[in-house]
């Protein structure tokens, strides 16, 4: 379909209130979210989706165009003798920022050549071209970085007492065995430290954060970590060390410093460069950080969780090329995939801080389907142990006429966009009112919509207001409130793409459907032909959106008991393997033969 040139740019609902307030240009806006979408037509404006200008060869395009810039540019990085913790620091932020360009880049060939309006700084720019346009806008998409960087920038004597700190605190703890977190504590990295250390009345729970907002605020995190580590406290209190460099700033790289790094595209190139130049200073200092207090202290065994701040991964290597054992529980639940372009992307996503690093000892999955990508992300082979990612819940007494769907959103925004294997938001909400419609045309089926109102690319009010139309008959509703571990207790049925919710429904035995709206990632192995009472399977999807209703029929006619043992081999772990888990981590502060 041939779309009119768009002559504006919103990335997001802000912006998109913006350009109204500014005046409306002549002709469509090009959106980049729904809400953004819906603002603009209710201003009376025409707009171009994001999701009408890329099909699922443009998602195919960017993954294998954003792996290989990310494989080339760390090499480039490396050659020019940068360490290995700016360089993954570097990687994290491309992994970022790479595949929005490229979707933004994909996006603004729909616009007019030489004439487009954007928003920037709050004020509306005219008289644009594409190139122009591209790189004004690639400036917003990097500063999603800034959550991953310490928010302060320290200063010599702050660093110099935060290193003091930390050497007085090593020195208090010099008797004691050590559980270290290398970020705050999670509740994943808080509850193994609770299990590894319950049998050990010596241990300590050590956390670290960057230094604080000001040299008081850490003096006074410093003596509340020095009283807990002098009067021995239960290891569930735990103590917090810095994560400070030297203090010293680096300054501002020009981009000509850099070599070039997209050289198929001038415009691609100078974004990127200009990104890197922009973050490389405060990547280098925070990698820094970590080396520092990696040869602060030796804790008995690391525990980490998500890998993406410079100076955790810098600490975590460092330690481990100590010889000291980390613990890594995998972020998310990735799962290897049977499809090529489907397991590139999960390798992608998954390399990225989720499931591995160099010298790692020991891996916790949440899936068995995640183990298999442990080997593909790195070189190093750890001990692959499983974990439950939350309780098992009892279920409530069910109505005999009444089926319960549950469908969570995991969708990303632009500046989150994971090629090929997440949703932009406006592919979401069309999968999501694609699956609505279905689902409300199966008689005894009612369907609950999990949003957290403050996750943005949603108009809230508009769904909210669209599924309570006649065309849904009462049975779709929104659920903001209700605890997501207590929907486990009445649903049927998790609708979803790839969020770690599916996992914790399987592990309850409640079947699961894996809806895109492409149709393109499914994240577990997925049955397309309807089931029957007598031969039913874990995980369903279908490979086009006729195929819903009788999809949904029959699961509601088959699944009136929840899954059993056969019908989850290989998707969930076996009391086994936990119980092999639970044996490891008991003796995980156990002194090591020499």
């Amino acid at each position: 379909m041939q779309l009119t040139p768009a002559t504006a740019v919103a990335l997001n609902f802000r912006q998109a209130k913006e350009m109204i307030q500014s005046g409306l240009p002549d002709g469509p806006i090009l959106t980049f979210s729904p809400d953004a979408t819906v603002q603009v037509k209710k201003a009376g404006a025409e707009t171009i989706e994001i999701e009408d200008c890329i099909t699922g060869f443009t998602h195919a395009r960017i993954l294998l165009l954003a792996k290989t810039l990310l494989d080339d540019i760390e090499q480039k990085l490396l050659a020019l003798g940068y360490s290995v913790g700016t360089v993954e620091g570097c990687r994290i932020f491309l992994f970022n920022y790479v595949p929005s360009l490229l979707l933004l880049e994909r996006g603004l060939a729909n616009c007019d050549a030489d004439d487009i309006s954007i928003i920037e700084h709050g004020s509306k720019v005219c008289g644009l071209n594409r190139k122009e346009a591209f790189l004004r806008l690639a400036v917003p998409l990097s500063n999603s970085f800034d959550a991953l960087l310490p928010t302060n920038r320290y200063g010599r004597v702050h660093a110099t007492f935060c290193n003091l700190a930390n050497d007085l605190l090593s020195a208090l703890l010099t008797n004691r065995t050590a559980a270290f977190q290398l970020d705050h504590a999670t509740p994943f990295t808080r509850r193994l430290c609770t299990e590894i250390s319950s049998n050990n009345s010596n241990a300590a729970i050590i956390s670290t954060r960057p230094p604080g907002k000001s040299l008081f605020a850490s003096v006074r995190r410093a003596l509340k970590s020095a009283l807990a580590a002098r009067a021995k406290m239960p290891p569930a209190h735990d103590i917090r060390l810095f994560r400070a460099g030297s203090g010293r700033r680096l300054p501002m790289r020009c981009p000509d410093d850099l070599p070039v790094l997209a050289p198929s595209s001038a415009t691609l190139d100078l974004a990127l460069r200009g990104g890197l130049c922009r973050y490389l200073p405060r990547i280098a200092e925070d990698a820094e950080a970590g080396e520092t207090l990696a040869n602060t202290c030796k804790p008995s065994v690391l525990v980490l969780d998500h890998l993406i701040q410079p100076s955790a991964y810098s600490a975590a290597v460092s330690f481990a090329a100590r010889g000291v054992p980390s613990i890594m529980i995998n972020h998310g639940s990735d799962t290897a995939q049977t499809g090529r372009l489907a397991m590139l992307g999960a390798e992608f996503w998954a390399r990225h801080g989720r499931v591995n690093m160099p010298g790692l000892s020991t891996l916790l999955c949440k899936s068995p389907l995640t183990a298999p990508l442990a080997e593909h992300v790195s070189d190093n082979r750890p001990q692959i142990l499983a974990i439950n990612i939350g309780k098992k819940h009892k279920r409530a007494v069910r109505r005999p006429d009444e089926f319960v769907v549950v469908l969570a959103g995991n969708y990303r925004e632009l500046h989150g966009y994971v090629p090929f294997v997440t949703e932009t938001p406006g592919e979401y909400l069309r999968g999501l009112l694609e699956f609505a419609r279905a689902a409300a045309e199966v008689d005894s089926m009612r369907l609950l919509v999990k949003l957290k109102p403050q996750k943005n690319g949603i108009p809230f009010e508009w769904l909210k207001d669209t599924l309570a139309s006649t065309e849904f008959q009462g049975r779709v509703e929104i659920d903001t409130d209700t605890p997501f571990t207590s929907l486990f207790e009445t649903m049927d049925l998790l609708v979803g793409n790839n969020s770690a919710t599916l996992q914790e429904a399987l592990d309850n035995r409640i079947p699961v459907f894996l809806n895109t709206w492409r149709r393109r990632y499914c994240h577990f192995p997925a049955r397309f032909d309807p089931p029957t009472p007598d031969d039913r399977s874990a995980a369903y999807a279908v490979r086009k959106a006729d195929d819903l209703v009788p999809m949904l029929t029959a699961i509601r006619d088959a699944h009136r008991k929840p899954l059993d043992d056969q019908e989850l081999d290989g998707l969930v772990w076996t009391e086994a393997d936990l119980q092999k888990t639970q044996e490891f981590l008991r003796h995980a502060l156990d002194p090591k033969p020499c």
